[in-house]
């Protein structure tokens, strides 16, 4: 059986980090938290190193969740992609 990190990978990208963040937090080696935003356009170049299904997850503002609902409508054809939205807005 393979192990988790051979199959299982996982990115955040978080906008906003606070002064005490994830530093003190130890994480699978298979997580892997990015003090950015986050490019919608990115999910068309994870599809080449996918093995098996995909989600997508966003929490955000429209224009975020937009971009990435619009980035996997465009490979949702090509492999298996799920795609989960959690929105919020002033």
């Amino acid at each position: 059986m393979q192990h988790v990190s051979d199959v299982v990978r996982i990115h955040v990208y978080v906008s906003r980090m606070s002064a005490i963040g994830m530093g003190t937090v130890l994480l699978p080696c298979y997580v892997n938290v990015r003090p950015r935003r986050y490019e919608p356009q990115r999910i068309i170049g994870e599809v080449d190193a996918q093995v098996g299904a995909m989600v997508a997850s966003v929490c955000g503002p429209g224009g975020l969740d937009d971009g990435v609902r619009a980035a996997v409508r465009r490979i949702v054809c090509i492999r298996s992609a799920d795609y989960i939205e959690e929105t919020f807005s002033y």
